[in-house]
């Protein structure tokens, strides 16, 4: 069995949630609202708080849904 190098285990694996926040901010002024439909723990949906987003969000699994509220 090969090992993979350090260096490709180690790569640098961007957050999606800066990049679409940022796509996001550029095109919404007045009064953005988030939809995050599979929530999940909320993860995704802390910066468009921040920011004072209007968010909505939905996790059908129990376990992740008591953890958001």
């Amino acid at each position: 069995m090969r090992l993979i190098p350090d260096i490709i285990k180690n790569r640098f694996i961007p957050d999606e949630t800066n990049i679409i926040f940022d796509v996001f901010q550029q095109n919404f002024t007045d009064k953005p609202i988030m939809v995050d439909v599979g929530a999940c723990k909320g993860d995704a949906l802390i910066k468009f708080l921040k920011q004072n987003w209007s968010v909505h969000a939905f996790e059908p699994k129990d376990s992740n849904y008591n953890e958001l509220v």
